[in-house]
């Protein structure tokens, strides 16, 4: 299916609808901290809870692609045509159209700079003639590497059923060490910020990559059942470390997370008693726990919110208007949501902050409009009106 380049623009929309509201809950947390170099485990709590991928899923989907690369079968100046299905996969994307051609080099910045899903899945029915197909050699190939908790479904990471998606902290310490010894020649596509993708600009996700110093890499993650995922490596003095955090509450408080983990442990020695992360694997005996659902505990997944809201701004993908969410909390206080917005054959997405009392809402609207940025104060009543409309909407999916 790789071929020469024609390009084809057209545009084919189709969104699933996830219903998004908050909950003060905290997310259950499972977490790993392992010496790069030595793949030695610094810390680790809960590190073989299974809970699904999300986002992190494209780690593996990458490392196939890289596989492919370096055996030859394929070509940084060939071209990936976008079939059908791969257009019409959910948010986040990049737009392709149906029999559009992507140089293998542009696929890899939109799979891994972006997290864009319609290329993930053009790269699956590329190399492996269908997605299903290119799943199973992911699972065979996480095995292989000794990801013994890990099963995938997508290439994306979009939602799937909990028991046909899933990792652990360990395991993806195990993709991540496998990524930097095994490609280090493609290592830098994991550090991408941003990139152009027919002349406009896309922006990536990965917070921890300006926030933390020697951070070099490599994904983020999120869907409701999993919650805040992130896998991150930085070095310092000759020393690399690579965290690994799956299920935590906020995108925020995940980038805050991974910040402590990191100096955690690059403060910390080793010592004749540190473990490794083949010391760690589960017994292959033990039964398997179940998969962790963390809709109820992730604040803007919960199932509805109290007070009032002020309304950011729309936005084509979910994500998009999550992060305007979550950063909108870091101003002003309250609770990220988002909310399906349809119209024009396609779904957008509604940027909230929710939570709050009327005179903060309607304070922060004005300061917003003064500003000449967008803002409508949303009343209790039309908040609970919006999250109706929503559950409507998909239950007419």
């Amino acid at each position: 299916m790789i071929r020469r380049r024609r390009p084809c623009p057209i545009l084919a929309l189709i969104a699933a609808i996830l219903v998004l509201g908050a909950s003060p809950v905290r997310a259950l947390e499972t977490s790993i901290v392992v010496d790069g170099t030595l793949g030695a485990v610094v810390q680790a709590t809960h590190p073989n809870r299974r809970v699904p991928p999300a986002s992190l899923t494209k780690m593996m989907t990458a490392y196939i692609l890289f596989e492919e690369l370096s055996l030859g079968r394929l070509r940084m100046t060939d071209d990936f045509i976008a079939t059908k299905s791969a257009t019409q996969a959910d948010p986040v994307r990049i737009g392709l159209g149906v029999g559009e051609l992507v140089p293998v080099k542009d696929a890899i910045k939109a799979l891994l700079g972006r997290s864009a899903n319609d290329v993930a899945v053009m790269i699956a029915e590329n190399i492996g003639g269908s997605e299903e197909a290119f799943a199973e050699r992911m699972t065979e190939t996480a095995h292989r590497l000794g990801m013994n908790r890990t099963r995938f479904a997508t290439a994306s990471g979009l939602p799937a059923p909990l028991e046909e998606q899933y990792t652990t902290a360990r395991d993806m310490a195990v993709l991540a060490l496998a990524l930097l010894d095994d490609f280090p020649g493609f290592y830098r596509f994991f550090s991408l910020t941003g990139y152009t993708f027919k002349g406009t600009p896309q922006s990536g996700h990965n917070a921890i990559l300006n926030r933390y110093p020697g951070a070099d890499g490599l994904k983020t993650g999120f869907t409701c059942a999993s919650g805040y995922n992130l896998v991150a490596s930085a070095t310092h003095h000759d020393r690399r470390m690579v965290g690994v955090i799956l299920g935590n509450a906020t995108g925020s408080t995940r980038t805050n997370r991974m910040v402590t983990l990191l100096n955690t442990g690059f403060a910390k020695e080793l010592t004749e008693k540190t473990q490794f992360l083949d010391g760690i694997a589960p017994d292959p005996d033990s039964p398997d726990p179940p998969v962790a659902d963390n809709t109820n505990q992730t604040p803007i997944c919960g199932s509805g919110v109290a007070g009032y809201a002020v309304d950011l701004g729309i936005n084509q993908s979910q994500s998009r208007s999550a992060d305007i969410a979550e950063q909108g909390t870091q101003r002003y206080g309250g609770m990220a949501f988002t909310m399906p917005r349809p119209g024009g054959g396609t779904v957008r997405w509604k940027a909230y902050v929710g939570g709050l009392d009327g005179t903060t809402a309607r304070k922060i609207c004005r300061a917003r409009q003064a500003a000449g940025l967008w803002c409508l104060v949303r009343t209790p009543a039309m908040v609970r009106a919006d999250f109706q409309a929503a559950a409507r909407l998909r239950r007419a999916q």
